[in-house]
């Protein structure tokens, strides 16, 4: 049962927090700040000190978001909000989850246990930013907390993501580089991760100009946007979604095809590769009669 005493400081609190709102600043600024200070409350009331005195200050983190896979972070930011008549504390921490390091901002190198500690401006929604270092592959936790004096730090936010600079591998199977074909129902290949990926057909014949397939038709024109045409991927292998319509065997003529496949991680990454098949020109077998 939640007792009566654990809800009038934070109801007391939130009460401060509505006054505080600039209401002269017009109809959108007063929803978008309030839309701030909720979900700053929403932090305040899942904080799992529940048992402390009730802590008005709110911290929030907007970049990185929670779960995120990136190959680089420009900035770590979010908005912070303390109350009128109060001295509010934001203490900010970026943790190596692998060797539990943590950065020093002041010192710019990697420390046992390091915070960096700023104020919180009274009765308004402030963002607040910092820059990171270049950090290296791995995983990492964003912590916020918050304090008034002289009362402990308590949880505000916490998010935790990964650096990845390593490209997928993507390559063809079973069609290889300089291989005869005569129809792309074999078109596929396999992927180390999952990723969003797609793949291009041209075509060039003798000493016409390269020709691109769009999914419906062969085209001239290199900026046509329906080129990039979509794959699917399970299993580690990659193929042609559903919705993508190869060229018949009717529509191949004899020539020299480029395959193209791109593959991009959730973190950014690209990978690729690339293919050249030949469509052979037919030949024709003379056949004499031979009388009896």
């Amino acid at each position: 049962m939640v007792r009566a005493g654990c809800l009038i400081r934070p109801l007391a609190a939130l009460a401060c927090w509505i006054s505080a709102i600039r209401w002269n600043r017009g109809l959108a600024w007063i929803i978008a700040e309030s839309a701030l200070l909720c979900l700053l409350w929403v932090d305040v009331l899942a904080s799992p000190n529940q048992s402390d005195p009730a802590n008005p200050v709110g911290v929030s983190i907007a970049s990185p978001r929670n779960g995120m896979a990136c190959n680089h972070l420009s900035e770590v930011s979010g908005v912070m909000f303390c109350p009128s008549g109060t001295v509010g504390h934001v203490h900010i921490r970026l943790k190596h989850i692998a060797t539990g390091t943590t950065w020093n901002w002041r010192e710019e190198g990697w420390s046992p246990d390091s915070w960096i500690q700023f104020d919180a401006p009274e009765g308004v929604v402030t963002p607040w930013a910092l820059a990171p270092p270049k950090l290296a592959e791995g995983r990492y936790e964003i912590e916020c907390r918050t304090s008034l004096d002289p009362a402990p730090p308590r949880l505000a936010a916490r998010h935790s993501f990964v650096i990845d600079r390593t490209s997928p591998r993507v390559s063809f199977l079973p069609l290889h580089d300089q291989q005869t074909f005569f129809d792309l129902s074999e078109l596929a290949g396999e992927i180390d991760e999952q990723a969003e990926i797609q793949f291009t057909i041209s075509c060039a014949r003798n000493l016409e100009l390269r020709r691109y397939w769009n999914g419906s038709i062969w085209t001239g024109d290199a900026s046509d946007p329906h080129l990039n045409l979509p794959a699917a991927s399970a299993g580690g292998f990659w193929f042609p979604a559903a919705e993508t319509r190869l060229p018949r065997p009717s529509q191949i003529e004899p020539g020299t095809y480029l395959i193209a496949v791109s593959a991009f991680d959730r973190a950014g990454n690209e990978g690729r590769a690339a293919i050249t098949i030949l469509k052979p020109t037919p030949t024709l077998t003379a056949t004499s009669a031979h009388a009896n």
